[in-house]
């Protein structure tokens, strides 16, 4: 039996040369006035003439009736990071919305951007926690996706190019510097910085610190994306050094895990041999003897302000990405972690 294909959006979008998030929201009758004349009687001629009908459950979304924001976690992800991510579903939760995570991580640019657009109409707002584009014509395509997306919050970075509200997190010299002033408070004089490939602005920034304070610092560089092995890969070269380090920065706590881990191989302690600063708060390392200490940005704070404003601008009626100016920013404190019980 022959059937017959439905029309999708994506479908009048084609005929008409224009994105789906324009097709939607000329269809959207609400919104058809921010485009050209000719550009909003093309799509709804089109749309009538393939005998186009929208998605009730779309449609549905688009009103907010079930309330649903969406998470875009588009680069590596830390077991931290998840946790972090919990934060914001309960936050979320707690204001009536639910929190719907999309994981692109490994996926070619143009993959994540066809994602993209195709549900950029469905969710009542959008969190963007990381996009992980490995090109300047990508983010140029996103740019113009989300041209007019509905509420949007960028939680870790500014995204240059977009009209996103962001939430700026303090990375780099701004807050590297803490790391080394805890050394130095402990009188440690042979520190290092335990980074990946994506890390080397940080691993400059410790070293400029570290020699601002009168310290020998050492930055311990691994090329791969997986913190667990850049942490023993950091770990060999530890062992193999003439003068070991005493003190040891990891920017993430799976880096900090392995690098214990891979250490006992060489009968070197922590912290009774060296001493190791984590980065993130996972669970995982709560359970360790001696819980190691961490730099720690606010979570709470970042998860709380973003819900805040997507709920806020949501239930105002307010129907565009924002204005990319800078919520909030958040700093980093040393953490003293304790035992989970």
């Amino acid at each position: 039996m022959n059937t017959v294909k439905k029309i999708s959006l994506s479908d009048v979008a084609r005929h008409c040369g224009v994105s789906v998030a324009t097709a939607g929201q000329i269809l959207n009758s609400s919104r058809s006035c921010k485009f050209k004349k000719e550009t909003v009687e093309l799509v709804r001629q089109t749309a009538a003439k393939l005998n186009y009908r929208p998605n009730i459950y779309a449609s549905a979304l688009r009103k907010q009736e079930n309330r649903i924001i969406l998470c875009i976690v588009g680069d590596s992800c830390r077991h931290s990071d998840m946790e972090h991510l919990k934060l914001l579903e309960h936050e979320l939760g707690q204001r009536g919305y639910n929190l719907l995570i999309q994981f692109l991580v490994g996926l070619p640019d143009e993959s994540k951007l066809d994602f993209l657009e195709k549900t950029i109409n469905f969710p009542a707002g959008i969190a963007i926690w990381s996009l992980g584009f490995s090109s300047e014509k990508s983010m140029e395509r996103f740019c113009e996706i989300f041209s007019n997306a509905p509420p949007t919050i960028s939680m870790t970075a500014e995204l240059p190019g977009t009209s996103i509200d962001h939430i700026r997190i303090l990375w780099g010299s701004a807050t590297i510097k803490l790391a080394v002033e805890h050394f130095a408070s402990l009188k440690f004089h042979r520190v290092g910085c335990c980074c990946n490939a994506l890390e080397t602005k940080s691993g400059a920034s410790f070293l400029e610190a570290a020699d601002a304070l009168g310290l020998e610092g050492t930055l311990l560089p691994c090329q791969s994306r997986d913190y667990f092995a850049v942490g023993r890969a950091a770990a060999r070269k530890i062992a193999a050094m003439p003068q070991k380090l005493q003190a040891v920065y990891c920017t993430s706590d799976e880096a900090a895990f392995s690098m214990i881990e891979e250490l006992r191989n060489f009968n070197i302690k922590v912290p009774a041999d060296i001493y190791l600063l984590g980065g993130g708060d996972s669970e995982f390392c709560r359970h360790l003897a001696s819980p190691l200490p961490v730099l720690l940005h606010d979570i709470p704070r970042l998860c709380r302000t973003a819900a805040e404003d997507l709920t806020c601008r949501i239930k105002q009626g307010e129907h565009q990405a924002g204005t990319g100016r800078c919520i909030a920013e958040i700093g980093r404190r040393i953490y003293e972690r304790k035992h989970s019980k």
